[in-house]
């Protein structure tokens, strides 16, 4: 390079040296590599941006039926290859944009690490928990009080579970109990036909008496025969009082070995009511055995008079013998063949007078028996016409088809939490059927008419038995609450003392305090339960019946015993605005259900709604499957792209080797559905 000084005005020689140059290029060198690691970087971010929006293009085709009917968000897949070509799809406009980032993503290059189905894990409680906390204003249980601190209502809820809890195990025990009294019925129908035969067989007696006394020996010889007869019955009779009372002893001893074994479940009060009625069996059984002791005696009594009895029934047939043989040799006149017989007759009538009485006097016919045997019917109405007592009138029963299977194919999981089991129930009662009136036009958005509140707390996999397994329990609670009521309230047992005096016993059967004490406590335990099946169908109807009944609220008289078993409705029910409802009885038997398998609900939930989806409730999908909803997807993806301000040609003419001119961007996207819709 040739420059011209302005000092000489000359051309002078002149050159830029090596050193410069390297550093130019250094300089260009170290702005391209920079420039070209942002690129990357940025690039690395925009294949990151590319797979979280095709994770959101593809979880926002969620099955909408599913949403419209249960509030759920899922997405329904067959298989992996069809997720990685959709998600493929998503991707292509990404990886065709003519940028500075030159991706290649082939769908083989996709891979699904984890997915989390609807029906795994806690997925479906937890969105269930997402929606119900932020579709509910304020306190997450709002909808229970108003006013109430969560501490409150949980605590409220607990103790409701409580008394679930034990009526489920007083409600057996109760129940045996109950079914004692058949034992004691059985008993006393011994007792009165020994007493019975007792009678007979003192009247013969004094018909024998008669016919000796006029002279008729015929007359006597066939009373006398008809007395033998009874008398062979007494020791049967005996020992089917003996057996009668060892059958009650037994059932008692098997009540209390119960008792004793399932105590620890019981409250005081109910420990207390259990105890009283086991003292009241006692002390009847005790007065039982000073009657057995007169019967062994009557027994024993009866063979050794049988004995007289036939000796004096012989000789009167020997005399009778002996006159007849005597008409055949000469004719005595007739006057004194009357003196003769008379004769006879006065010296036996003395030894006939002579016999003991046979006298039962501990035992009788104590007891109503047509009243008792209503009575003795009641036990057993729970397992055969729980749904006919329960039922309003008219109403048709659910069907006996199943529905559910047994089985099911998978078991969702809970976190078991109480205090969200809740929030749980009340889902369930939002967008599940329970069982109403025909007339009633409340109806879950899904448009179900079965009994799906009460599968969730029973499992049976037809209708008629889940709405039947769930009314067991309620009237178990209710017959608990009721029975604690009775035997508290003074006057309510003296109103039974009183109906057991005038309608269940005979006599002096209303004055013997064992058998009073008995049949009062008898009373008072199958008020209870018949005063059940009245608030059952309270609430049925739609009516109110409070958890803990009052002196001023209860609306029924022991006299409804008497009428147990048909349908007639109560003419007082028990009907309260601030009692809770059907609805509110579910929700505590949800929240009790919750406490002890919470798993087993959600499970039975997801059992629902996939029938109802395939059923056509809102719309047929006879394909839909709970199963292939998909709640999360973990997606990696391997990419591959070039350097965009690189060029390694001359590193690989100085090397001698090929240099890889492409790198692989790796990136990992991770979506779950989030339901926070209002």
């Amino acid at each position: 390079m040739r420059i011209k000084t302005e000092k000489r005005g000359t051309w002078e020689s002149a050159s830029i040296t090596v050193f410069l140059s390297i550093c130019f290029v250094l300089t260009a060198a170290l702005l391209l590599t920079v420039t070209e690691a942002s690129r990357t970087a940025a690039e690395r971010l925009y294949l990151q941006l590319a797979l979280d929006s095709a994770m959101e293009s593809l979880f926002s085709q969620y099955h909408r039926p599913l949403w419209e009917n249960y509030r759920l968000l899922g997405l329904e897949y067959r298989d992996k290859e069809g997720l990685k070509e959709e998600l493929s799809d998503f991707l292509r406009p990404y990886m065709e944009s003519e940028n500075l980032f030159p991706l290649e993503l082939s769908e083989e290059k996709l891979r699904l690490s984890e997915e989390l189905l609807l029906t795994e894990g806690i997925s479906f409680e937890e969105e269930v928990l997402e929606y119900m906390k932020s579709s509910l204003p304020g306190s997450p249980f709002s909808y229970l009080e108003e006013s109430a601190e969560e501490e409150e209502v949980l605590e409220s809820l607990e103790d409701f579970s409580r008394l679930i809890e034990e009526s489920i195990h007083l409600s057996p025990l109760q129940r045996e109990y109950q079914l004692c009294g058949s034992d004691f019925f059985a008993l006393e129908t011994a007792f009165s036909d020994f007493s019975h035969l007792c009678e007979n067989a003192e009247k013969r007696k004094k018909a024998a008496d008669s016919e000796l006394d006029s002279g008729y020996l015929q007359g006597f010889l066939w009373e006398a025969a008809e007395l033998q007869d009874l008398l062979s019955e007494l020791p049967d009779a005996a020992g089917l009082c003996r057996e009668k009372a060892e059958l009650l002893s037994e059932a008692l001893q098997k009540t209390e070995a119960d008792f004793e074994a399932g105590m620890a479940e019981l409250s005081e009060e109910g420990q207390a009511i259990l105890q009283e009625e086991f003292r009241a069996y006692g002390g009847y059984l005790e007065e039982s055995g000073r009657i057995l002791s007169e019967i062994e005696r009557l027994s024993e009594f009866s063979a050794s008079l049988s004995e007289s009895v036939q000796e004096i029934m012989e000789e009167a047939e020997s005399f009778l013998n002996e006159l007849e043989e005597e008409e055949e040799g000469e004719h005595e006149a007739e006057e004194a063949k009357e003196r003769r017989i008379s004769a006879f007759c006065r010296e036996k009538l003395g030894e006939w007078r002579a016999l003991s009485e046979l006298s039962f006097r501990e035992g009788g016919r104590r007891i109503r028996a047509e009243n008792m045997k209503r009575l003795e019917k009641i036990p057993s109405l729970p397992e055969e016409r729980l749904l006919f007592l329960s039922l309003p009138e008219g109403e048709l029963l659910p069907g006996e088809e199943k529905l559910y299977p047994k089985d099911p194919p998978f078991r969702a999981a809970s976190s078991d939490s109480p205090w969200e089991l809740p929030l749980l129930g009340e889902y369930s009662l939002c967008y599940f059927h329970f069982w109403q009136s025909e007339a009633s036009d409340q109806r879950p958005p899904s448009g179900s008419r079965e009994c799906e509140i009460e599968y969730l707390l029973s499992g049976a996999t037809d209708g008629k038995s889940a709405l039947s397994e769930s009314l067991k329990k309620l009237l178990a609670l209710r017959e608990s609450r009721n029975l604690f009521f009775l035997f508290q309230s003074s006057k309510k047992r003296e109103e039974a003392r009183d109906f057991a005096r005038s309608s269940l016993c005979l006599g002096e059967g209303g004055e013997n305090p064992a058998l009073l004490s008995l049949l009062t406590i008898q009373v008072l335990s199958l008020w209870a339960l018949t005063q059940a099946f009245s608030d059952l169908q309270t609430l049925l109807l739609g009516g109110r019946v409070a958890l803990l009944p009052a002196e001023e609220s209860w609306g029924s008289s022991p006299e409804i015993l008497l009428r147990a078993g048909s349908r007639e409705r109560n003419p007082n029910p028990r009907e309260e605005a601030s009692a809770p409802s059907y609805r509110d009885y579910l929700r505590a038997l949800l929240f009790h259900a919750g406490l002890r398998d919470q798993s087993g609900i959600n499970t039975r939930m997801l059992l629902c709604i996939e029938r109802n989806l395939r059923s056509g409730v809102s719309e047929s999908e006879e394909d839909f499957c709970i199963t292939d909803c998909l709640y999360a997807l973990q997606l990696d993806a391997d990419s591959r792209s070039r350097h965009f301000f690189l060029d390694l040609s001359s590193v690989r003419a100085v090397s001698g080797r090929e240099t890889e001119t492409l790198f692989r961007p790796q990136a990992r996207s991770y979506y779950k559905y989030k339901n926070d819709s209002q």
